[in-house]
């Protein structure tokens, strides 16, 4: 990293997500949405306990956070110079609310079709949520942002990181999740996230012709769906044949799938930059006062 007088310039702020991944988020949609790792192929329940996990796992890696937020701050500072007021973490945003604000699974194959394996559980997925909900807390405790009775003692950050923690747009996602859809045209919009297949006959798709996929045209949820990923995307697993049954599936989940899209990702820059521009702009006037 070299010394702090080699550096080129000085870092105008850092932009960071983080969190999730230590915590196993892929493991507990995995959860939510299968029954089992052997649903896909039987090898997969040997290693079924790393790639599908319940909240319960999660809550073990949540434990030992603050200690690698600890090691990041320092790696910021003491490698880079960043002072922690210069890094601005945006928290996550729910993924699990219909357009009602009730938890998705009503319809456990809406969005998901596009393999007999994937159904979404109500119950499991109530079960991630009560877990992100106490994440999220965990999240700003370590931060600082929260300093209240439900945040652990002897946590590694002490007072808190000192990282600007940016919750403020998690509201407008609140009924806009991976199951959410448009309150004006509920069925129809339905109807538009399953995947199209042909007809017993050949002749026809159904229940729309997978050429009107329009991979970026604005949807009310805020996520992607695994049938929107497999009609995107459609990444294919290399070595494996291209008619394997397990090829939708790793289309499917490996293809951007409960990623945010592009709008998601806008909604969350717009809060971000007003935070952003106040550390900024305030450093810019103190530059350029008369000494």
């Amino acid at each position: 990293m070299g010394l702090p007088q080699q550096r080129k310039r000085p870092i105008d702020v850092v932009l960071m997500s983080i969190g999730g991944n230590d915590v196993g988020f892929s493991g507990l949609l995995s959860y939510s949405m299968t029954e089992s790792a052997s649903d896909f192929a039987p090898i997969a329940a040997a290693v079924g306990s790393s790639i599908r996990f319940s909240p319960q796992v999660s809550r073990v890696y949540m434990d030992v956070l603050d200690e690698r937020m600890k090691a990041l701050k320092d790696a910021l500072q003491d490698g880079f110079g960043i002072a922690p007021a210069r890094v601005f973490q945006s928290s996550y945003e729910p993924i699990q609310y219909d357009e009602t604000g009730a938890i998705c699974g009503a319809q456990p194959t809406l969005g998901l079709d596009v393999h007999p394996g994937l159904k979404l559980s109500k119950a499991r997925l109530q079960e991630t949520a009560d877990f992100l909900r106490d994440f999220l807390g965990r999240l700003e405790c370590i931060s600082g942002k929260s300093k209240g009775g439900s945040c652990p003692a002897g946590l590694a950050t002490g007072a808190g990181t000192g990282f600007n923690l940016v919750t403020d747009h998690i509201p407008e996602f609140t009924k806009r999740g991976m199951c959410a859809r448009d309150p004006k045209r509920a069925f129809a919009d339905g109807v538009a996230m399953r995947v199209p297949r042909l007809s017993p006959n050949g002749e026809e798709w159904r229940p729309y012709s997978p050429a009107g996929t329009t991979p970026y045209a604005r949807h009310w949820r805020l996520f992607r769906t695994p049938n929107d990923a497999f009609l995107a995307a459609h990444t294919h697993r290399e070595g494996m044949s291209l008619f394997d049954i397990l090829q939708p599936v790793w289309a499917g989940l490996y293809s951007g799938a409960i990623h945010p899209t592009a709008e998601a990702h806008a909604i969350v820059a717009d809060h971000m930059v007003k935070h952003v521009r106040a550390v900024v702009d305030k450093r810019d006037l103190a530059a350029n006062a008369p000494q």
